[in-house]
């Protein structure tokens, strides 16, 4: 993901599928066994509509000092031919260059071609037809939705926490690199806000990152159809071989939702939601 999105390895957010399931699933309303039935209904809610909404995002960095970055603005639409898809407004502050406006172009139709790929593989499943991945960062987790428990209510909302687990069976171990919550509201049946605090410190070239934490709110831009993710923040603290630690964050914010039918569907099928979701 050039420039801006490569900031996040392919963060894309949270609950951008908390989790995956059979298309089926998405649309019923029958709950799945094992799972508290509030996030069940709230997961199933979201990821109906996931891939289904056009915006505008806006992406900025605060240094330690409150300083804030010049912003780069993306236009996502997936309603539009795929060249059309993902387009590069601004880059930190200025007009994007030629070369790069035409790699954007490109993405969108790898992004087409994945698709079609994800869907082929789903003809010929080689995972049990419940299991569902995440990607945090280079690493395939799967969350446990049926072993979520309650780790905090009010009168308006429920807070869970999701344990994980590596990617590739029930042999596998627990995922604790990193801690997942969600808060689902109780009149809506839908998500409030997600969560994925860094438990572990790990290495990139000479710097150790601790301390990390997502944070990502949703909103309702149209009632017609289950919240949305609407801002991302991210915060970090680095903390090199020598000198002082640092302490930065990065701010995501998408405007102008408005949701949309997928060029993907323009013969009229509907595609399945993804399996793995990247964070």
């Amino acid at each position: 993901m050039h420039f801006y999105f490569g900031w996040r390895c392919g963060v894309w957010i949270f609950l951008a599928g908390l989790l995956a399931t059979s298309a089926a699933e998405a649309k019923g309303t029958t709950l799945s066994a094992g799972r508290p039935p509030l996030l069940d209904e709230a997961f199933n809610a979201f990821l109906a509509h996931q891939g289904r909404w056009a915006y505008t995002e806006t992406f900025y960095w605060l240094s330690f000092d409150g300083k804030k970055s010049r912003e780069t603005i993306v236009r996502v639409d997936p309603s539009l031919p795929y060249a059309q898809q993902y387009t590069l407004i601004q880059l930190a502050g200025k007009p994007p260059p030629e070369k790069l406006l035409r790699q954007w172009a490109e993405r969108g139709e790898k992004e087409a071609k994945r698709r079609q790929k994800l869907a082929e593989d789903e003809q010929f499943p080689t995972y049990r037809k419940e299991d569902f991945q995440m990607q945090i960062y280079n690493e395939k987790v799967t969350p446990l939705l049926e072993e979520a428990v309650v780790v905090s209510e009010d009168e308006t909302s429920v807070t869970y926490e999701i344990p994980m687990r590596k990617a590739g069976g029930l042999s596998q171990p627990r995922y604790e690199k990193y801690r997942l919550t969600a808060r689902v509201s109780k009149r809506l049946h839908q998500f409030e806000q997600a969560t994925l605090h860094q438990l572990l410190p790990f290495h990139i070239v000479a710097a150790k990152y601790t301390d990390g934490l997502n944070e990502i709110e949703f909103g309702s831009p149209d009632a017609r159809f289950p919240t949305v993710q609407v801002k991302t923040t991210s915060q970090v603290t680095t903390k090199p071989l020598f000198g002082p630690a640092v302490r930065s964050q990065n701010v995501t914010v998408r405007t102008d939702l408005k949701h949309v039918t997928p060029y993907d569907e323009r013969f009229g099928v509907r595609i399945g939601p993804m399996r793995t979701v990247e964070f």
